[in-house]
């Protein structure tokens, strides 16, 4: 078997406050990604998704910082390398498209200059290399090549977001994490969007790492799926393993959310209580505060990510029987 493209390992990561203290917005997360698959990361606004990748890329901007873990991406050790090394790795092995194309794009360059810039900061500029590889990018993302002498604000939101893909691909990158690239735009766009993003998976066949609090959208797009809850995950299993609901409570509770399709005869309910506060989340199992299934033990035992089903763990005692 292939080894896998990106290892996490035991991955911390916090924002250190001005008197010293440290707020961990992600505690021991452990995971693979495969070459050509898609994990998507889901759960509640503010539970460390995006913190937890952008931090083991090392572009989380200070006060974050990684407090401890390994993270192996193919073949290179990310946190023991140098800045330089980094630099040349982005874009090349990893690349990012944002949740808001608008404020990663720069308002003063046209689309042409950003895809210039992008190959003179990794030594492979020429001017013919750029105009070419631009209009290839733009057709591939169905954009006229003609915008590639537009501004971003000459662009509708859905084009900012296909050009900021079109850029994460100059490379063709093994590994594209996309940042909730969807969240701000119609839902008409978005699927459309997402539906050429599968289309150039399957022909370039990078692995993407997707993040997103819509559990529905990732049921249509992820190969497997991880479920975060205050900083840690708890539960990760294929796609198929979520159809009936999970197993976690948690996700159970995020299932229940989902409004009902059309003709389905279900009501929505809402997780009751309000979402842990990583600053001062609770001990023991974060979720148990608002789990009608907690027992007395959840509220002392950090729940360990155990295997109960092939590909399939859970952070959960009384789902898993590790509470004896």
């Amino acid at each position: 078997m292939a080894e896998p493209l990106l290892v996490v390992q035991d991955l911390s990561v916090g924002y250190v406050q001005g008197d010293g203290s440290v707020i961990r917005a992600v505690e021991d997360i452990s995971f693979t990604l495969n070459r050509g698959e898609t994990l998507g990361l889901c759960g509640e606004s503010g539970c460390g998704k995006s913190t937890l990748v952008y931090g083991l890329l090392r572009t989380l901007a200070a006060p974050g910082a990684v407090l401890g873990g390994s993270v192996m991406l193919d073949g290179h050790d990310l946190l023991a390398m140098h800045d330089e090394g980094l630099r040349k790795l982005r874009w090349k092995t990893a690349s990012i498209v944002p949740q808001s194309a608008l404020n990663a794009l720069n308002p003063v360059l046209t689309i042409r200059a950003h895809v210039r810039d992008t190959l003179v900061a990794h030594g492979e500029f020429s001017r013919d290399v750029a105009e070419r590889r631009g209009a290839e990018l733009l057709r591939m993302v169905d954009i006229d090549p003609v915008h590639l002498a537009s501004y971003p604000h000459e662009l509708s939101g859905g084009m900012r977001q296909r050009v900021a893909l079109a850029l994460a691909l100059l490379f063709e990158p093994p590994l594209i994490v996309m940042d909730e690239p969807t969240t701000a735009l119609d839902v008409v766009v978005e699927r459309s969007i997402l539906r050429r993003v599968r289309e150039l998976q399957e022909r370039l066949g990078f692995a993407m790492l997707f993040i997103t609090h819509d559990l529905a959208l990732l049921m249509e797009l992820a190969t497997r799926i991880g479920v975060m809850y205050a900083g840690r995950m708890t539960e990760i299993a294929p796609v198929a393993a979520f159809r009936g609901g999970g197993m976690h409570p948690y996700t159970h509770g995020l299932f229940g959310a989902i409004p009902p399709a059309i003709g389905e005869d279900r009501i929505p309910t809402s997780i009751r209580g309000n979402a842990a506060n990583i600053a001062a989340p609770p001990s023991g199992c974060r979720f148990h505060p608002r789990c009608d299934h907690a027992i007395a033990s959840c509220s002392v035992d950090v729940p360990a990510l155990t295997r109960c089903a092939p590909n399939h763990t859970v952070a959960c005692p009384i789902v898993t029987g590790t509470d004896a």
